[in-house]
């Protein structure tokens, strides 16, 4: 169980449906923010994140692998390990029953160096063998400020471990605090 709880916890997973919308999370107040998101930009990053979350339903890793940032890639140890990662969890999933799935509104934009962050709420229900779970938890968009292309990163296991988030994006405003992440068991 304890594995499976992992694997949801660090994995972007599932399709749009009828959760209610987690709030939006508030990073401290930062003077390096950027402008607020503009609607397209926001309809496009929330876009996005549906679209990774509908490929991990239907075992498709392609998209996830294209569209996560590219900073991962260290912590994995290389761009295949992480590919390959990618792969294994997505075949990890496959048995698991996806009821429910929500993304927020995405956050006001902080900047770290050349790079737009912005911190997007979901809810996912799931069934993982005879235990249904709620998890409350948080995608992190990014791009290059300037442009437009999103890429994505989960960002559970941020949420436990912060300094690693800090290290992968250097520039990020002091006093920064992440977004909480936490899973129940539903009865």
């Amino acid at each position: 169980m304890l594995r499976l709880l992992a694997l949801l916890a660090g994995s972007a997973c599932v399709f749009a449906a009828d959760v209610p919308a987690p709030s939006t999370p508030k990073p401290a107040t930062i003077a390096a923010k950027v402008t607020p998101l503009a609607p397209a930009d926001a309809a496009a990053l929330v876009a996005r994140i549906k679209e990774l979350n509908a490929a991990m339903g239907r075992g498709d890793p392609e998209p996830l692998i294209k569209h996560t940032h590219p900073a991962i890639f260290p912590l994995a140890g290389s761009r295949q390990k992480f590919e390959e990662a990618v792969r294994a969890s997505v075949k990890a999933f496959a048995g698991y029953r996806f009821e429910d799935f929500t993304v927020g509104e995405p956050s006001a934009p902080v900047r770290a160096g050349d790079q737009e962050i912005v911190f997007v709420p979901l809810v996912i229900v799931m069934r993982i063998e005879k235990n249904r779970l709620r998890s409350e938890g948080f995608m992190v968009g990014v791009r290059a400020v300037g442009t437009t292309e999103w890429f994505c990163l989960d960002g559970a296991g941020f949420a436990k471990q912060p300094e690693v988030f800090a290290k992968l994006f250097p520039g990020l405003p002091a006093g920064l605090k992440l977004p909480v992440s936490k899973v129940e068991v539903l009865k």
